[in-house]
């Protein structure tokens, strides 16, 4: 099959939503599909994309990025072009939720060309805090799901919670399914307390207390607004933040930064596996989102993990060592202050979290639900 994978930016740009894409178009590629993947091209600041999937860059405004943190690019004319050369030349289009305004323009090329399109959705509606981007993902929600999600070949949701977001909204051409997102679990392993040592050494952290960490974009949709009000309270805290974006803790006054503060750019798997390994607590206050990545990485790792009720609940099942709380500082606060003052957890505490996860999340088996998807369609 020739597939072409359509997303908002590139994994480079650092979003769940990228990264997963980058996943599943190298597996299909590794498995002898071709992949094209169309994207926002990479800034000057960032690496561009390289491996075996075949990059058709995107170009034209990201303003509501620069001025907002929503990551919403709109691509130019000349982009477009190329987009529907690559539609034409596919078997299948593979879409990354619909939301964006040059995914919506592959499905309408697919459409018009009689090509199939998947569109797996990750996130439901995202409750920003702007008047007018809540209005806009409202008005979305309720004018342009049931021409996309509705009307495309199949329907995919990453998350229980995600999937119930849209239930009763509208019908279906074909029933919606569930593909949860998977971990490289070659990647993302435990380590023994005697390599973390050598870890927290090797990224320049004390041994002499915690270290808690974030990965993610520095954007309100991922808590940094309440992590900004929270983390000078736990002074003795080493903080770990992972990624970029405006919020960056960087820019923070010094009144609202920890003591203890470390902000790392983002990180590739092998960089990004030895600080969940390191760490003792992934924190991730996020919400309007299906199940993070990160959280599978890190548990995947055997590092616990806080994150909200609302994302928490786009997973069945009990899983260890995930802690909860609200999307509000006086719950966030209460919730560390209780996850502070409990011991370290063990070398087999951790395997006990990592092995849960590996039994639930394998990109091995994400992917081939995808291909057995995608060569159905085909047919």
């Amino acid at each position: 099959m020739k597939i072409l994978t359509v997303t908002h930016y590139f994994a480079e740009h650092g979003g769940g939503i990228e990264s997963v894409a980058k996943q599943i178009t190298e597996r299909l590629a590794a498995r002898g599909h071709v992949c094209v993947w169309a994207a926002t091209a990479p800034s000057r600041t960032q690496p561009k994309p390289d491996g075996p999937v075949a990059a058709l860059e995107m170009n034209g405004s990201n303003h509501l990025e620069e001025w907002t943190g929503a990551p919403f690019p709109v691509w130019d004319s000349r982009s477009l072009q190329k987009l529907k050369q690559g539609v034409v030349e596919a078997d299948l289009i593979h879409i990354h939720d619909f939301w964006y305004s040059g995914n919506r323009k592959a499905f309408s090329m697919a459409t018009e060309l009689g090509r199939p399109v998947v569109i797996t959705q990750h996130v439901g509606t995202v409750p920003y805090r702007n008047p007018l981007l809540r209005w806009a993902m409202a008005m979305a929600d309720r004018r342009l799901a049931p021409s996309t999600l509705g009307l495309c070949d199949q329907t995919v949701f990453i998350s229980e919670r995600t999937r119930r977001h849209f239930d009763g909204r509208f019908s279906y051409s074909r029933e919606p399914i569930l593909i949860p997102n998977g971990v490289d679990l070659t990647i993302f392993t435990p380590a023994v307390q005697t390599r973390r040592e050598e870890l927290r050494k090797k990224w320049g952290f004390s041994t002499d207390a915690p270290v808690w960490l974030f990965v993610g974009r520095f954007v309100e949709k991922k808590g940094l607004r309440l992590l900004q009000r929270v983390c000078q309270q736990f002074a003795k805290i080493q903080w770990c933040f992972v990624g970029q974006g405006p919020l960056s803790p960087e820019k923070w006054h010094d009144s609202e930064k920890p003591p203890r503060l470390k902000v790392l750019p983002w990180q590739k798997p092998e960089g990004l596996v030895e600080l969940y390994q390191l760490a003792d607590l992934l924190v991730l206050p996020s919400i309007g989102e299906g199940f993070p990545l990160v959280v599978q990485e890190a548990m995947a790792s055997g590092t616990p993990c806080l994150i909200t009720q609302e994302t928490a609940s786009g997973v069945t099942g009990d899983l260890p060592e995930l802690s909860t709380c609200d999307p509000r500082a006086e719950s966030l606060k209460a919730a560390l202050k209780h996850l502070d003052a409990q011991s370290p957890l063990d070398d087999s505490r951790r395997l006990q979290i990592a092995n849960h996860a590996r039994s639930l999340w394998d990109w091995n088996e994400t992917v081939s639900k995808y291909e057995q998807l995608f060569e159905s369609l085909c047919r």
